[in-house]
């Protein structure tokens, strides 16, 4: 989890990489197609200059679209909700283990999860599904993130500490055949050491439409949550 978590962090440089490829990538391959045919035909008559230009074209009308399919994509996707916890929780609920703190990673405020029993999981907080999630569409989940206190269990009977992790789930909400939250697949962990920070990202398929986001922590701990940003992605 940790890897995916600092493989996140350099996504926006492995973009501006494959535009920068694609553009030198088309610029090379016009300049070497006329280099080579000029120097196969001297001086090429017209018919072949004409010929050229098209070879040419052609080149340049394929590397534009390589470079249009890298950038056009991310604006296709719609942001079907976002929380920068400004103006309270939003769709997320308060508990004891979730609430606002004006200790924020950006802006006034953001929201803490935290634990202060070692011995225990908790949920700080879930999102309500109302209108957030369509049925058989992908979706994207980032958040920013900061650890303020590292997370860590303990066996009630075991002094002895071992590293846990924060995380976020996505859940069912409970129905009439079944009263609990029902985990579906798709979540992402991370821990550190206080201080440290990321962006999350996780990415899965609404098999139902009642799913919602759940934050919280195994063990003892303290996290920020920023910038919840959920991204619906065409089919």
């Amino acid at each position: 989890m940790e890897i995916e978590l600092l493989r996140s962090l350099f996504e926006p440089f492995e973009w501006f990489r494959s535009i920068v490829s694609a553009i030198i990538a088309t610029i090379l391959s016009t300049a070497l197609s006329w280099k080579i045919w000029s120097k196969i035909i001297k001086p090429p008559a017209p018919f072949i200059k004409k010929i050229l230009v098209v070879i040419a074209g052609i080149l340049i009308f394929v590397g534009i679209a390589s470079i249009g399919l890298i950038i056009i994509p991310p604006f296709m996707s719609k942001v079907a909700y976002f929380e920068n916890f400004e103006k309270g929780l939003g769709r997320f609920k308060e508990s004891y283990f979730a609430k606002i703190t004006d200790h924020a990673i950006n802006g006034k405020y953001s929201l803490k999860i935290q634990s202060e029993n070692s011995s225990f999981g908790y949920y700080g907080t879930r999102s309500n599904s109302e209108e957030l999630f369509r049925r058989n569409y992908n979706y994207l989940v980032s958040f920013k993130y900061k650890v303020v206190e590292r997370a860590y269990f303990t066996k009630p009977d075991a002094p002895e500490q071992k590293l846990s992790h924060f995380y976020l789930d996505v859940h069912r909400e409970p129905t009439q055949e079944n009263s609990y939250y029902q985990p579906v697949g798709g979540g992402i962990q991370w821990n550190g050491l206080p201080g440290s920070e990321g962006t999350a990202k996780v990415s899965f398929t609404a098999d139902v439409h009642d799913l919602c986001l759940g934050f919280g922590v195994i063990g003892k701990g303290t996290t920020l949550i920023d910038d919840v940003k959920v991204v619906e992605i065409e089919k």
